[in-house]
């Protein structure tokens, strides 16, 4: 096996689901209404529903639902960017 490097600034995408959408907006209701929560939810997705944040802000947001079966928050693929993958040569 091949490893390759991903650094946590960088970028990766992931499909929230419904309770994902909720998790998110309520961790934001911190500091803003729900309605600007709810705006700000929406201006993080792209046109096919898929949010773009660094993998860090991933893990933030999804790691306590990041677990084997069912109950998280987001279909258990992230996309990285391609561009930041660095190969670390190393065999296993």
């Amino acid at each position: 096996m091949e490893w390759t490097k991903f650094n946590m600034n960088d970028y990766c995408k992931v499909l929230p689901n419904e309770r994902g959408k909720e998790s998110f907006i309520k961790e934001w209701m911190a500091t803003m209404t729900r309605e600007q929560a709810e705006q700000y939810f929406k201006s993080k997705l792209d046109k096919d529903g898929y949010m773009t944040l660094q993998l860090w802000c991933a893990f933030e947001y999804f790691g306590s639902s990041m677990g084997a079966g069912e109950g998280g928050l987001h279909p258990n693929e992230f996309y990285l960017a391609t561009k930041s993958l660095r190969a670390v040569g190393e065999k296993i």
